[in-house]
Formats: C-alpha cells, structure tokens, sequence
C-alpha cells in the first residue's frame, strides 16, 4: 500500500507524489478549487512526526502548521507542534486533523455507475458473455428487470453445493454494446486482481460515486458491527475505493492479509451511510449507529530532530488521505 501523506490531490483528482511537484500545479483545496503551487522546496529542520489515530504518519517542519478542527463545532485552528503538545489533554482530546470531501462535475458515464460497481464486485467479463454471480434476490430482480428493459436474454447456470447462481447475459452485444463498453473502459478480460475502477467513475458527480459504492458493497462488502468490510485481491482496485469513499466523506481504514499466500488488502469503510443507494436490504446499514465525524481524526505529535521536510507555497492543499493542509508561507 502506499503512504498518501506523501502525495497530494491534483485539480484533476489525480495523485501525485509530493517528489514529481512542480511550481504551476495546480493543486485541489479544500473547497474542490483549484490552487497554484507558487513554489516548493525541501528544507532539514527540526521536525515532527504527526500520528493520526486512523491514517498514515507524516512530517512537519518546526515552522510549519496543523490545521486542527474541533470534533464538536465547526472552529478551526493553526498551530505549530511545539504549541500543540505544550496544550491540556482536554484541548488534544477535542481537536483532530480534517478530512473533507470532494465534489467533482458529473462527467459522461457509459454504464450505470451501481450497475458496474456490481460487475466490478462480483462481475466476470473473461468469456464471450458477461457473468455475475450472486444470491442476493434484490440484484437477482435488478438483472431480469435489465435483461428486459435492455433486451439482453439471460441464462442461469446452477453451482451445486453453492447458494449463489451465475447469470450470463446473452447476446450482449446487440444494440447499445455492454462488451464495447467495458472494452472502452479498459476492463474487459481482466482477472479479478488486475480490476480498477475507471477514472471517468471516480472523478465524477457525487450521486454518480454514491452509487458506484453502493453497487460495490451489495456485492463485494460485508456488513459488520460499525463499518463496511471490503476484501480485494486487486491493490489497485482497493486504492480506487478507498479514494472513492474519502471522496464521499467515508473515514477508510486499510491493511493487508494473507490467505494461502496469497495477499489481499483489506478496507474498513465507516461515517454516515443514509446516503448510500444500497438494494440489498441485509446489508443497509439502518441499525448502526452514526459514526461521529469520520472527517476528523485525533492525532498526537512527536519530536524526531532534524529530517528532510518539504515545503508547499500555496495556500491550502489536500494530501492523498484527504487531509487538508495549510500551505507554507516565503519567509524572507
């Protein structure tokens, strides 16, 4: 997995390491703005190491500043670390880093954005016709109502010993081409661990990506105590969901497992989930309890001595985890 302290969101919502930055980026905000980077350089100073207590660490200089949010009001405030470890415990207990979301303008989406996150899911495209297996009889309604409405006969294929059936789309490429789609989108005849999700899916309107989510987790996603549970063999795949559900405002926690030596990652995706389209009515998320501020996250702040710091000129910036970052000022 890679460290997303050390990148930042471009304008685009592409990432880009902190290292491949130029002056004239343009640099995505706060505010889902763009903002030019005026300069950038790396300085040995005194340094800090912030430790969230959910996400990845990262460095600050001594003369550089957190933006630390209050977990009950809307107040925002800029300190140094020095000045932050100097205050009460009750201060550091009821302040944290700010994550935000992002919004993006809708863009051209081929294929429903729940109906490929349900082919991302649990969909197979390596054959002449597009399978998905499921048991679930909410997607089971959902694909004879497409095969109607799109005139695309389905068959189904029994697994014995086995809850969930394969349902393959017949002729599918009759009329408005499925195959020609997902061909487009560069995903036909991929295996699982090679999925990803398109980047016209993941910087697009925010209903767009709900959806997409959502068809992702009435497939691929388990229901557990206060999150969503999301297992990939694809490293990719799981990087592109834990971006779409920052970009949301999900808080997203990852590891890695091992199983038959064989690695996966694995995503846990908390917040407020009452804007989620999901169908599969076992995995609607009605009797958990909200997640307080899942945009905000409590951190502490060490001292590590002298290390290699970059700064960024610019007025405010948000690093790969979607933390927002002040930038740095020239000091002449």
């Amino acid at each position: 997995m890679k460290n997303r302290t050390g990148q930042v969101i471009l304008a685009s919502g592409e990432l880009c390491l902190k290292s491949d930055l130029n002056p004239g980026m343009q640099l995505m905000n706060e505010r889902s703005q763009a903002a030019v980077l005026q300069g950038i350089e790396v300085r040995n100073v005194p340094s800090f190491e912030i430790r969230p207590l959910k996400g990845e660490p990262f460095l600050l200089g001594f003369d550089q500043n957190i933006l630390a949010a209050s977990l009950k009001t809307e107040e925002t405030l800029l300190l140094r670390a020095t000045d932050y470890n100097n205050q009460a415990s009750f201060f550091k207990s009821s302040f944290g880093l700010m994550r935000t979301p992002l919004d993006f303008p809708k863009t051209d989406t081929p294929l429903d954005p729940y109906f490929l996150g349900l082919l991302l899911g649990d969909g197979c495209f390596r054959s002449s016709q597009l399978c998905l297996t499921t048991s679930e009889p909410e997607l089971i309604e959902l694909l004879y109502e497409t095969s109607k409405r799109l005139k695309w006969p389905l068959r189904i294929v029994q697994t014995p010993g086995n809850l969930s059936n394969a349902y393959y789309f017949k002729n599918f490429t009759s009329g408005a081409s499925l195959k020609t789609h997902l061909k487009n989108l560069g995903l036909w005849d991929l295996k699982s661990n090679a999925k990803f999700i398109p980047k016209t899916y993941l910087y697009t309107d925010r209903d767009s990506r709900l959806a997409l989510l959502a068809g992702l987790l009435d497939t691929d996603g388990s229901l557990l105590i206060r999150f969503y549970e999301i297992v990939s063999s694809s490293f990719q795949m799981a990087e592109d969901i834990a971006f779409l559900a920052r970009s949301l405002g999900f808080g997203v926690v990852e590891s890695e497992k091992v199983i038959k030596e064989t690695r996966y990652v694995r995503l846990y995706i908390y917040g407020d989930y009452a804007d989620l389209p999901l169908r599969v009515h076992r995995k609607k998320a009605w009797f958990l309890k909200k997640t307080r501020h899942p945009e905000k996250v409590t951190f502490t702040v060490h001292s590590v001595g002298i290390q290699e710091v970059v700064y960024l000129f610019i007025d405010s910036y948000m690093t790969g985890d979607f933390t927002v970052r002040k930038g740095d000022v020239y000091d002449f």
